[in-house]
Parts: C-alpha cells; structure tokens; sequence
C-alpha cells in the first residue's frame, strides 16, 4: 500500500523546520514532518508520495493527480489523499504532457489578480469550479476502485455544498487553517508547523481507521 497526497504548500510543508532555506528549501526534498510523511508512517505505508505544489491551484493538483495515475500506476492497493488548496486561485497549462507547466494566478501576482477577478470569473464560479475538481478526482478514483479522502485547507470553502457533490470531506479533520492556529507556525509565520501537519495526520489515519 502507498500513499499519494496531493495539495499545495500546506500539503508540501513549506517553511517547515528542515527547509530553512526558502519557501522550497532544498528543491525536491520533502520536510519528513509535513502531514503526508507523518501520515504514511503512521498507516504503515509501503511508500509516501507527497505531492504537494507550493501556489498550487485546485485545477493543478486535479491535473497532478490525473497525470500520476499513469505515471505511478495508482491502483486499488494505494490510498490517495487531497487536501484542496484555497479557491480563488486559477492557472493555465502552458505546455503539453509531461512537460506541463503553469501561469499561476495567485495573490502574489496583482497584475493577474485584477484581471482574473474582474474579468475572468465570479465568487459563484470559482466556487464551482473547486467543486468539480474534487468530484472529478473523487468518481475517478471511484472507477478505479482506488481509496480516496479529501480535506480543505480551509473550511469555510464547504459551506453551501452543492446539491451534486459526492465528496465526503470529513468536517471533522478539513480545516488545516483552523488547526494550524492552535499550534506554533511555520518559519514565515503563515503556513502551519511541525504540531499543526501533525495532529492533521492523525485526525487523517483515525479517519482512515486502518
């Protein structure tokens, strides 16, 4: 059994003890105290793929995901685990598989910002549009008889479900913002810390009761 996670830098753990360097710290390394790791030890699995993607959109990591069922061969014997990542951020694929790269559209871009918001899409369809990311991945590992869990970096996004969404999001555990202000923050003061991706692990195996 292996265990693939996907999300953004909550997922990544960025700004984590061991990554003191920046917000990737040491490119391709993956902070052993970032949720997926602590997960994977816990559940005992065979392997732990954190795939988390710092600025990441909802539209990206479907598309990693996507992307890794062929790549990894993900299959019935391996558990998947998304935690969605904020809904106002977009992207737009730049170049063909499995060369992909993106144009980001985050906060930290305010040209791209102002455009994307007002001209580009509404509260409503951004809203929708994390909605059918996370049944697109949900039925697909559904189809493919592959465990799947979900969570959201923030818990206010699952507010006014849709009368179409399968995913379950499990309330108990969803809220990465809320947990990691309970515990010591990250490096940069913003993203969660060592406790914070930590307790979302166990919340994570209890629910997976394995």
């Amino acid at each position: 059994m292996r265990l693939f996670a996907y999300g953004c830098s909550f997922t990544y753990g960025a700004f984590l003890e061991e990554l003191r360097e920046g917000l990737l710290g040491d490119i391709g390394s993956i902070s052993q105290d970032s949720w997926p790791n602590v997960l994977g030890k816990l559940i005992g699995a065979d392997g732990t793929y954190n795939q988390g993607i710092c600025g990441a959109s909802n539209k990206e990591i479907l598309y990693k995901f996507l992307f890794d069922i062929t790549h990894f061969n993900i299959t019935k014997d391996d558990i998947v685990v998304f935690m969605w990542t904020f809904d106002h951020r977009y992207g737009f694929i730049l170049d063909e598989y499995p060369n992909i790269h993106w144009r980001k559209i985050v906060p930290e871009d305010p040209a791209c910002m102002d455009f994307y918001v007002n001209y580009s899409c509404t509260v409503h369809d951004y809203k929708y549009e994390f909605f059918r990311a996370c049944n697109h991945a949900h039925l697909y590992c559904e189809h493919l008889g592959i465990r799947n869990f979900h969570s959201t970096v923030d818990s206010t996004m699952i507010k006014n479900i849709p009368d179409w969404n399968l995913v379950d999001f499990g309330e108990e555990f969803t809220d990465m913002v809320h947990i990691q202000n309970k515990h010591p923050l990250a490096l940069d003061n913003s993203h969660p810390g060592k406790l914070a991706h930590k307790e979302f692990a166990e919340l994570c195996a209890l629910r997976m009761k394995i």
